[in-house]
């Protein structure tokens, strides 16, 4: 879990710093850094991260470096597309004029802006942080031993499935029902923090009292 939760801040951090800036500024610095994360989506994911950790050896430290090479373009273009949306705002223009610089800007004024669809994103990322480190534990590049990991612990009870298959099947529902859980979480923070929902809630809740 300790893992999962770096897993997701580091990236997150990392996107939301890089789709603030492309999303703000736009021109020149949005092409190259939105040119850079398209030629690392055209990567897959998991060949990606086993490169990495083969080149580099399966540490904590390490598996974190992954994580976040593979997981910092989501947050990247959520960000960035909540910037752009924003950035023309009459706020911001009244911020420039009172003399705010950019930097101050971006922190005080459209990063709390962005905090609703990230915190969204973040919920929905716990379960792929999850699901990418059990696949590497499993293939032995993952958490090393002798920390414990639902991966690797389903790796070692191929061994005897056939005479006791317990030693797979419960760490394998055991993961299957955490990433389960964590997707509902994702999924009921979006309905509570999404505008559009909320939106159509009070509508829904207004035409009620209305019909009763």
């Amino acid at each position: 879990m300790l893992i999962a939760a770096a897993g997701v801040l580091i990236p997150a951090l990392i996107g939301t710093a890089l789709g603030a800036i492309a999303g703000f500024f736009g021109g020149t610095i949005d092409n190259v850094i939105m040119r850079i994360c398209d030629i690392q989506l055209s990567i897959p994911t998991m060949v990606l991260a086993i490169t990495v950790m083969a080149i580099f050896g399966n540490s904590v430290p390490n598996l974190l470096l992954v994580l976040a090479i593979v997981g910092w373009t989501s947050y990247t273009r959520v960000v960035r597309g909540s910037v752009m949306g924003i950035r023309n705002s009459e706020f911001i223009q009244a911020s420039r004029v009172l003399g705010a610089s950019n930097a101050r800007i971006l922190i005080t004024q459209v990063l709390p802006c962005v905090l609703t669809p990230l915190i969204i994103l973040m919920s929905q990322q716990i379960g792929f942080v999850i699901l990418t480190e059990a696949n590497l534990s499993f293939l032995g590049m993952g958490v090393p031993l002798p920390n414990p990991s639902l991966g690797s612990m389903i790796a070692d009870g191929r061994e005897y499935i056939a005479t006791a298959p317990w030693t797979v099947v419960v760490p394998g529902v055991t993961l299957m029902i955490i990433v389960l859980a964590f997707n509902f979480l994702g999924d009921g923070v979006r309905d509570i923090l999404d505008p559009k929902k909320q939106r159509l809630r009070l509508e829904a809740t207004t035409w009620h009292h209305c019909w009763k």
